[in-house]
């Protein structure tokens, strides 16, 4: 659970703990653990195990084993953006090049 300040209103701060969060979750991949933000959750089960006015949940971070192996690819044409499991049970997510969404030239 991350927290913040309760009458921390700064509209910097969902960028600060978004920075956080992905810290977390990248270091987390590299030990082979699946994590997921969650910002739609029970802020007053949170609060109520706290139990201090001072700070207030902000994110949550789910951390855990996958139960399945994902692979991320480029597409060759990027028409077929569709997942799919191969013979082997791998997820496959393809994804558009770089050189697809790259902006080479912003005049």
């Amino acid at each position: 659970v991350m927290l913040a300040k309760s009458d921390e209103e700064d509209p910097n701060l969902y960028i600060d703990l978004g920075i956080a969060a992905e810290s977390i979750m990248l270091s987390a991949s590299e030990n082979g653990i699946g994590s997921c933000i969650i910002r739609n959750f029970d802020r007053n089960f949170f609060s109520e195990i706290l139990n201090d006015d001072t700070f207030s949940p902000r994110l949550v971070i789910a951390l855990g084993y996958p139960a399945e192996i994902s692979v991320a690819f480029d597409t060759k044409d990027g028409s077929d953006l569709k997942y799919f499991k191969d013979e082997n049970g791998i997820n496959n997510v393809p994804k558009l090049p770089l050189s697809a969404v790259w902006l080479k030239d912003m005049q």
